[in-house]
């Protein structure tokens, strides 16, 4: 009993730090737009399906 509860004190306390982190700052649209285009570059150049490696990468670019 005491070690569940230990553990269930333990869970909650790294929950509380992993909240407490900040994100950091966020993307403009123009780093977003070159992280996707490189993102879609890598995926068409080394995905094993390239016919999927397109419609993926169309995908990410349009859902943006």
């Amino acid at each position: 009993m005491r070690s569940k509860s230990l553990l269930l004190i333990f869970i909650f306390v790294l929950t509380l730090f992993a909240r407490a982190q900040d994100n950091g700052p966020k993307m403009n649209p123009k780093e977003i737009k070159l992280l996707v285009d490189s993102l879609s570059a890598v995926l068409k150049r080394w995905y094993i399906y390239p016919d999927k490696a397109e419609l993926i990468s169309r995908t990410i670019s349009v859902a943006l």
